[in-house]
């Protein structure tokens, strides 16, 4: 047999050594999701790093496409041309170079101006993408002037053929600029990789990395799946993993290493100190048990000592022992009567606050003894003394008298516990959803003469499911009028081929998602005007707050109008990007709206893009436009194609 001494022991031990159990469990998790987040904000930054280059290089296409659309370059007045392209602000690693199939170089503003120009073939994986109309990346490769130059390139076409390419050329270091404020984080080594896996630029070393091919089991990963992480030895020699994300638009790659050591380093320190001060806080347990166990055992030996004479009708004779808990025991013993008659009331409080009530039936005299829960819950406070069947049935609702009367007959015919669930109409009108759950006690003679039990205010609960139904319904009638707006986006969309279709396509659903997103954060009780406009133009911002600017008052909007003004904004924000302000770097977009006159009205306007002039003819965006804010909506769009930039004016219904 255990002593008191020896369990007191083990109780102190076992809570300390449980919890440090559970805190060993919990440090091994913590370090475990940390490598997992760890690992995530690897890929999270090669994605951020990727976009910050694609959109470099579509500034850099959208450059090249002006130019290719300039008076000079249709009509081959490359001097001219020349002129135009060195006024161009590329910065110091970057020019501009045109050249026809033969090779001969006519613009190279890497050079000054009359100086003789390069001759030699273009590379042959030039020519097919810009025969089908479009832009080409290339890898690192040879330049006529530099070693080592990467190049965007775009056709000039005459009389539809292309017979000239033009291209930005520039050094692998311009990387560096364009990277720069991504504030990569230190001891982290950040690559970008060409489409054969060449390095193309490197935070750290890259005059000694830029040009070498990746490791192979990298290369191999590369090419099975576009992004990912792998595990292998870094060109330091440690082991570490990399993170890789490639580009849709370029096709390079954007890679992220960190040495295996700094990704575990901090969980392996928790659990060091985790384990010693495991060992630390089982001493002390120990240490305290076996004080506190050897100062109870002499406190319950005077007690037992004390005991002794109780038992056999004499008084106590106790002695003090200084724990307040042993001390205290004749004085529970002098109280348990009145600890029952207060246990008693606090059960009757408990099912008070709990909603439930108790009842218990004599059925030959037909007399209910209820509590005052039971009483509450039907109605029936005004009813002194037992309760009869017939007042029961009074407050029964009408519509649920007969099924509650087959309940109670079913009921009585099986000694299994059975259920009840019916409303109870109060003297006041109010109704109450009541559940009850009883069962009968028979006596020798197979007869019933008891029935006990006890019932449930379920009324909140059933308001909750009718809640829920409501929601439901609205839920479904959302999905439907936002599957009819996706329909029509669809529907509306053109392309030129296949892969111009498909950006269409996802553009203007993504700009449905995004309003989506703002009415779901609302619960559809409509989105905020200001958030919606800056969540559609954060995309075309390039990281620069300049470029588009915004002003207007604090407005919801409600769910059809947030989605008609997310497509329109979408089609304009597209047509800058492709065509105007936002495709120069000092072009600017400003968004003003305020409501006056009944309507809202929301005002576009772009500076700074390239001299525009009005279309001959009016194209299929102006007809989204106008369709996303007409119909229901009751909204209007005017353009001006002013030379300086297009101005949109949209205007609602003061009430959208």
């Amino acid at each position: 047999m255990s002593s008191l001494r020896s369990y007191l022991v083990a109780m102190a031990i076992l809570p300390v050594l449980i919890a440090c159990l559970a805190t060993a469990m919990l440090v091994w998790q913590l370090e475990s999701l940390g490598r997992e987040q760890a690992q995530r904000q690897l890929l999270d930054t090669t994605r951020a790093l990727s976009r910050v280059v694609d959109g470099e290089l579509q500034a850099d296409a959208a450059t090249l496409h002006a130019l290719a659309r300039s008076e000079a370059a249709q009509s081959g007045d490359w001097a001219r041309l020349d002129a135009e392209a060195r006024g161009l602000d590329l910065g110091p690693d970057a020019w501009i170079v045109v050249g026809d199939r033969n090779g001969r170089q006519l613009v190279n503003t890497r050079l000054p101006p009359g100086a003789p120009l390069p001759f030699g073939r273009p590379a042959p994986w030039i020519w097919p993408p810009l025969d089908r109309g479009q832009d080409h990346i290339c890898n690192i490769t040879r330049g006529y002037v530099e070693p080592q130059i990467l190049c965007v390139d775009a056709p000039i076409a005459h009389g539809g053929r292309v017979t000239h390419h033009i291209s930005v050329i520039f050094r692998p270091r311009r990387l560096e600029s364009v990277l720069a404020r991504s504030r990569l984080a230190v001891g982290r080594y950040t690559s970008v990789l060409d489409r054969d896996g060449v390095v193309l630029w490197r935070n750290e070393g890259a005059q000694q990395y830029v040009g070498r091919h990746v490791r192979p089991e990298l290369l191999r990963a590369m090419r099975t799946r576009p992004s990912g992480l792998q595990r292998l030895q870094l060109w330091d020699g440690n082991e570490g993993v990399v993170g890789y994300s490639r580009s849709p638009l370029s096709g390079w790659t954007f890679a992220v290493a960190v040495p295996l050591r700094d990704i575990g380093a901090a969980g392996a320190r928790a659990v060091g100190y985790g384990l010693t001060a495991a060992v630390g806080l089982l001493a002390l347990a120990g240490l305290m048990g076996l004080t506190a166990g050897r100062r109870i055992t002499r406190a319950v030996r005077r007690l037992q000592a004390a005991a002794d004479p109780a038992s056999g009708g004499g008084g106590p004779r106790f002695q003090p022992s200084g724990l307040a808990e042993i001390d205290a025991v004749g004085a529970v013993l002098e109280a348990a009567v009145r600890e029952r008659d207060e246990s008693q009331e606090r059960f009757e409080l408990a099912q008070e606050v709990g909603g439930i009530g108790a009842w218990d039936w004599d059925v030959p005299n037909d007399q209910g003894h209820v509590t005052e829960a039971y009483r509450r819950m039907h109605g029936l406070t005004h009813v002194a003394g037992p309760l009869r069947l017939k007042q029961v049935l009074a407050v029964i609702h009408p519509d649920d008298l007969a099924a509650y009367r087959a309940n109670l007959a079913a009921g009585q015919r099986t000694p299994e516990p059975s259920t009840n669930e019916y409303r109870a109409v109060h003297p006041d009108g109010a109704v109450r959803w009541i559940s009850a759950k009883g069962r009968p006690l028979y006596g020798p003679d197979g007869r019933v003469v008891r029935a006990v039990g006890v019932v449930l205010d379920e009324t909140e609960r059933k308001s909750a499911e009718e809640r829920l139904r409501l929601l439901m319904r609205e839920v479904d009638h959302r999905a439907n009028n936002l599957m009819a707006v996706v329909q029509g986006a669809v529907t509306l969309s053109r392309g030129e081929d296949a892969e111009g279709l498909r950006e269409t396509i996802l553009g203007r659903l993504q700009a449905l998602a995004r309003a989506h997103q703002l009415l779901a954060e609302s619960r559809w009780n409509g989105a905020d005007l200001r958030r919606l406009i800056e969540e559609e133009m954060l995309p075309y911002s390039l990281g620069d707050g300049e470029r588009v600017q915004t002003e207007g008052p604090a407005l919801p909007l409600r769910p059809a109008a947030a989605q008609g003004v997310a497509m329109a904004l979408h089609e304009l924000a597209t047509n800058a990007a492709k065509h105007g302000a936002l495709t120069a770097p000092a072009g600017r977009v400003r968004i003003t709206w305020r409501v006056t006159g009944g309507r809202l009205r929301i005002r576009w306007e772009e500076t700074g893009g390239p001299e525009i002039t009005a279309p001959a003819r009016r194209g299929f965006g102006t007809t989204v436009l106008q369709r996303a804010l007409g119909g229901a909506l009751g909204g209007e769009v005017r353009l001006d194609w002013r030379p300086e930039g297009l101005a949109c004016d949209l205007e609602l219904p003061a009430d959208a």
